[in-house]
């Protein structure tokens, strides 16, 4: 996929923010169950000893705080961490060539389930935490 073929598939299958000549901002509503996440996810281009490829990126939503205890304990089935200090992310990346308009979808869909996944454990760790503090006061 090129570039616009890629943009016009997002425009039209998501709820896009912000999109420039080189990336495109994603707001997605997740659900699992009980628990609901409003993620930011961005879709940018780069190039690479002439090859295109794809930067596939999901924001986790955990405290500055508990980043480094996340980055050191954390097993993605798919990406890898990134603390870019405003901000930690899921990310991945695909070559142009082999991306399809199916193949968007289902990593959008994976790395935005994964990084759903560290924000509610961190989330879910902070209340346990913060319960047991309560109960012993």
């Amino acid at each position: 996929m090129d570039w616009d073929e890629v943009v016009t598939h997002l425009r039209a299958s998501y709820r896009v923010g912000h999109a420039t000549r080189t990336w495109i901002e994603l707001w997605r509503s997740l659900r699992d169950g009980a628990r609901a996440i409003r993620q930011q996810q961005t879709v940018r281009i780069a190039e690479c000893h002439g090859e295109t490829y794809y930067v596939i990126e999901a924001e986790i939503a955990v405290p500055a705080h508990a980043r480094t205890a996340l980055c050191e304990a954390a097993e993605l089935s798919m990406g890898t961490l990134i603390d870019r200090g405003d901000a930690l992310v899921a990310h991945t990346q695909i070559p142009g060539s082999a991306l399809t308009p199916a193949a968007l979808d289902l990593i959008l869909t994976a790395i935005a389930r994964e990084a759903m996944r560290l924000s509610m454990l961190v989330w879910q760790r902070l209340r346990d935490v913060a319960e047991a503090q309560s109960d012993a006061a």
